[in-house]
């Protein structure tokens, strides 16, 4: 938990897990540098702080603008609450961040989506069992003219990597296809073009 007023500046209440959320203590620290991002994120958020304390809008209907979560420099996934702190007057003196450390909760969504995508191209796999053999001979031979690039044009190459990478997205081989959308544009950053030859390492 941290408080920040109409300027930004976070005030002397914190607790302790903020030193670990944020890597130190936010006592003095503006709450959009806090935030990181790019110049315009931080910009955006100054915006909607000053959008806040000039009360344009329901506190309630301005918070969904806010950012909902940022990643640490320790690489933690962190979400964001905001909640209003106001004055005995009924005045906004500043606003509360809860912050939630969803670091393991992510790391298990991302585990279950991997392991919902397997489940799925091993299902397509076993319904289109022919074609996926037709498609794994093919990708085979492909790969190996592809094993000896100074026999091949530029535009050979691509042509061939680009039909692999096809088949492996079809058949939602996502490691494969992102190899091969990464050879190609490996080979346009040497300047490969038609009639061209592709000097570069073997890559099989």
């Amino acid at each position: 938990i941290l408080v920040f007023d109409k300027s930004g500046v976070c005030l002397p209440i914190f607790s302790q897990a903020c030193l670990r959320l944020f890597g130190r203590a936010p006592l003095g620290v503006v709450f959009d540098d806090l935030l990181g991002g790019t110049p315009e994120k931080r910009e955006g958020f100054k915006t909607w702080r000053n959008a806040v304390f000039d009360n344009l809008l329901d506190f309630d209907d301005l918070v969904p603008l806010a950012p909902s979560g940022l990643t640490s420099s320790g690489g933690l996934s962190v979400s964001l609450a905001y909640h209003p702190m106001h004055g005995t007057g009924g005045e906004l003196q500043g606003i509360v961040v809860v912050a939630t450390d969803r670091t393991r909760e992510m790391a298990a969504l991302r585990k279950a989506e991997d392991e919902r995508k397997f489940v799925e191209k091993v299902i397509q796999l076993v319904r289109n069992r022919q074609a996926f053999c037709l498609f794994a001979t093919e990708a085979k031979r492909r790969l190996g003219q592809l094993a000896h690039p100074e026999l091949l044009s530029a535009e050979e190459i691509l042509r061939e990597v680009h039909t692999i990478k096809g088949g492996a997205a079809s058949f939602s081989l996502v490691e494969l296809a992102t190899a091969c959308q990464k050879l190609e544009d490996q080979i346009v950053s040497l300047g490969g073009g038609p009639g061209n030859k592709v000097t570069c390492a073997p890559w099989i």
